[in-house]
């Protein structure tokens, strides 16, 4: 009697960790974790790449960076962003580019959105805007 029990148990056990495997990692949206940038505004993390970064709820809320941002960086007036674009990203975010990555800035003051830009065009943005923050590559 106390074996099957066991044997029971055991299945019961086996099933419970199969539903928890199923709920935690093939349900979507179960694994993203948002993270703030300040003055409303947000990355969204999907547990693979670095989803998006939208803007303020006041602005609509709707998404500046979609996909693939592998770096960014934010102090109280702007934020930098780094993206590449591999063929996944251009094919799920429908992008009609040639190039492999892109640079964003942000200025969370007045809601400019600078980008996409190449490396050139962001640093030379960076410098007229007398951003000092660097992002990892």
């Amino acid at each position: 009697m106390r074996t099957r029990f066991v044997k029971h148990l055991s299945l019961l056990s086996f099933l419970i960790v199969v539903v928890f495997f199923v709920l935690w990692f093939i349900m979507p949206g179960t694994n993203e974790i948002k993270i703030s940038l300040g003055s409303d505004y947000y990355i969204i993390d999907d547990g693979m790449s670095y989803c998006l970064v939208l803007q303020p709820q006041e602005k609509g809320g709707k998404p500046i960076v979609e996909g693939g941002i592998r770096s960014w960086n934010e102090d109280k007036r702007n934020i930098v962003v780094f993206r590449v674009l591999t063929s996944e990203i251009k094919q799920w975010y429908d992008i009609k580019t040639s190039d492999h990555y892109e640079f964003w800035i942000i200025d969370k003051k007045n809601g400019s959105v600078y980008g996409p830009l190449d490396f050139l065009e962001y640093l030379e943005m960076k410098e007229k805007n007398d951003i000092t923050m660097s992002l990892s590559l």
